[in-house]
Formats: C-alpha cells, structure tokens, sequence
C-alpha cells in the first residue's frame, strides 16, 4: 500500500531490487511455513550494514518466537537482532496482539486467527479511506470474515 511494507518474505530478495529491499521498514508475517519466511533470511543479510536503520519483522507473539528460536538461532541462520551489534542490530522484532490495530510502516494493522495447522493470521490493513483483507494461507475460518464484513471502507 506504501512501498515500505512487505507482506511475507517468501520471494522478497528474489522480486525486489537492491534498493527495493533497503526501503522496506517492516515485514509482517503471517505464518512461519517456509514458503512465506524463507527470504527473509537473505532479506536480512543483504540489509546488513546498508540500510539506514533496522528491518522490523511483525507478528504475533507465536510466530515471532519461533522465527528467533527456529531460523534466526545462529544454527540455522544468524541471529540478526544481535548483528553487527545489540545496539545496532539488523533486524528487530515486534509483537502484535491478535485482533487489535497496531501501527506498521504507517498503516493500521490488525492479525486475526485464521485455521491452519500451525499458528496462523490474516492481516487487516487500513489506511486513509482504504481497508485490505490478506488471508495468507486459511482453511475455512469464520473469523476474518466476519471482520472484513464490518469494514466500511474495504477496497474492491
């Protein structure tokens, strides 16, 4: 909607130019299934020390803790919140409850519980006059849903 967020980061490195991938404040994940995080490793590392400041990888608690503890662990992939130092670190992280807006990257954000088989979230996103409903990847799930039906301002 803006150019700064990115919504998953399947194909982020491999869609997006240098300079694309350096004007990326945020990215919001949905799920850590890895075809929607797998480039958020080489997103990462290709920020390193050239971009203006850190990338902030948004989720819910769930996702968030199990993208520090399965890929950014420094087995499988550095721990870039600690890289090239704690105090300038390349990536940062934020914690958004469920079903509440949050501000991202400028917009209004809010996750809400979709089914699937690890812990998982559709993405409402608002801006001025304009709502979006992302559904990553559902089942069949009553909740969004119903959210998207209460948006007055959804676009078509």
């Amino acid at each position: 909607m803006n150019g700064r967020l990115l919504l998953e980061a399947g194909t982020a490195t491999s869609a997006l130019g240098w300079q694309e991938q350096l004007e990326i404040s945020d990215v919001c994940v949905s799920h850590v299934h890895l075809d929607h995080v797998k480039e958020l490793a080489f997103l990462a590392d290709n920020r390193l020390g050239r971009a203006p400041r850190p990338l902030v990888i948004t989720g819910t608690a769930e996702v968030v803790r199990c993208l520090q503890r399965d890929l950014f662990n420094d087995r499988i992939w550095p721990d870039f919140s600690r890289i090239p130092s704690r105090r300038r670190p390349t990536v940062v992280y934020r914690v958004i409850p469920e079903g509440r807006y949050a501000r991202v990257a400028g917009l209004s954000i809010k996750p809400v519980r979709v089914e699937h088989p690890v812990p998982a979230t559709a993405y409402i996103l608002r801006e001025a006059g304009a709502a979006v409903v992302y559904t990553g990847d559902t089942g069949p799930t009553a909740a969004v849903w119903k959210a998207a039906r209460g948006l007055r301002d959804l676009a078509r």
